[in-house]
């Protein structure tokens, strides 16, 4: 990905340099974060990170609709050198007309309506080492076409390089390796099951998506189509010889879509899923199967303005897996038949201040949930600050955990310090 990626902003950066509008935009911010003692001597209990992104957008204005953007994200831990990594998460060029738009290079797609839950966003892959409810996305190489439409649009996507998941190290407590029992503790490169039934590891492997968008009154719909290799949660083997595991990722054609209305106070949400995986393949590494299943989220959220001119966003939102035991869904995603409830309060005073609060609740396994608590302010037009905690509640299996269950001792308190440039 990164020499495609290379070659692309070598392209961008030699076009001719029209009078425009650069706009500029970066955040440096230092966040340490304390756990609760999982009892595992490879595991740190504590993050000391150090991240930043940059984030330029030119658009050339009236001498043509040319525009590009370059968005890089990277992190280190002072505590943990194996949690070094930086990507792209945008570096593109695109061409905008009254009736259609193209463009090419690495894109972050947002495919979603919910706050919590996301079943319909598959395009970008994510770095798991990141907030379980919303991983960072890494940048997709794409080319698409967009066709306008009276009210809406059709989009049309190839991608035509795989780009894998940035999976934990052994050594963080977001790793979802079981290190009691696997007989190797960190993941190798990425392995690729074709639909004739090979595995390989080269990653260029043409893709497909189309997307159609529309407004019906107060009402958003989308409606897409994917065919490209899953990468939401990946299967798990070692190669004999190698003393590594091995994620493995299967293709599958999925149907989906979102749908948000407007309603007085109200927004009312919702996405599905139809996962249709490739067929159970026999290889020289065993046996890789996917299950079909379709997903299904609701949601609804409620602004309430106060008095002193604070606002309120109360969330509600709930995801559950059909086509599937429970013991299957279990093993196919994080959130199976899962409660949210939030709440938002913003001052809307000079210091931006917020307070969010969140509740996550498993409706088929007692007692496991995930509470979510964090204060943020600026403090001054350039600085910000966030602090909270992050409470795992989850009885974990230690031969076979799953969903939560392999972040049961991730209970955490945090502060982040941002620098905005």
């Amino acid at each position: 990905m990164i020499k495609y990626s290379l070659i692309f902003l070598s392209f961008l950066f030699s076009l001719p340099c029209y009078a425009g509008d650069l706009d500029f935009r970066s955040e440096i911010y230092f966040q340490p974060r304390l756990y609760r003692s999982d009892n595992i001597d490879q595991t740190k209990d504590s993050m000391l990170d150090l991240s930043g992104s940059l984030e330029l957008n030119y658009d050339h204005g009236r001498r043509g609709r040319w525009k590009e953007n370059l968005q890089i994200f990277a992190q280190t831990d002072l505590n943990n050198s194996d949690r070094t990594v930086g990507f792209l998460q945008e570096a593109n060029i695109n061409l905008q007309q009254r009736r259609y738009k193209i463009g090419i290079g690495d894109f972050i797609f947002s495919w979603t309506a919910l706050e919590a839950f996301h079943p319909a966003d598959i395009l970008n892959s994510r770095y798991w080492d990141s907030d379980i409810k919303n991983f960072i996305k890494i940048g997709e190489p794409a080319i698409y076409y967009t066709r306008y439409l009276r009210s809406g649009s059709l989009n049309f996507y190839y991608l035509p390089v795989l780009t894998a998941p940035i999976l934990p190290k052994s050594s963080s407590r977001m790793n979802i390796l079981n290190l009691t029992t696997l007989p190797y503790k960190e993941f190798g490169p990425a392995l690729w099951l074709t639909p004739d039934g090979n595995i390989k590891e080269n990653n260029t492997t043409p893709q497909f998506a189309f997307l159609w968008e529309t407004t019906l009154d107060n009402a958003d719909l989308t409606i897409h189509i994917v065919h490209q290799m899953d990468r939401s949660h990946p299967l798990i083997t070692y190669i004999p010889g190698e003393t590594q595991m091995r994620p493995v990722y299967v293709s599958v054609l999925q149907l989906g879509g979102t749908f948000q209305m407007a309603y007085d106070d109200w927004v009312f949400k919702s996405e599905f899923a139809v996962k249709d995986f490739q067929d159970e393949k026999i290889t020289s590494l065993g046996t890789f199967k996917q299950l079909d299943h379709t997903a299904m989220a609701l949601g609804a959220e409620y602004l309430i303005s106060h008095r002193g001119g604070q606002e309120s966003s109360l969330y509600m939102e709930y995801q559950t897996l059909v086509g599937l035991t429970q013991e299957e869904a279990y093993s196919t995603q994080f959130f199976q038949n899962d409660l949210f409830y939030g709440w938002r309060f913003s001052f809307n005073d000079a210091y931006s201040q917020e307070v969010r609060l969140s509740l996550l609740v498993d409706l088929s396994r007692a007692h496991e949930q995930l509470i979510h608590f964090s204060y943020k302010r600026r403090l001054s037009d350039t600085w910000s600050m966030q602090m909270g905690a992050n409470l795992v509640e989850a009885f974990r299996d230690d031969l076979t955990p799953n969903g939560l269950e392999l972040f049961s001792r991730n209970n955490e308190i945090f502060l982040k310090i941002s620098k905005f440039f």
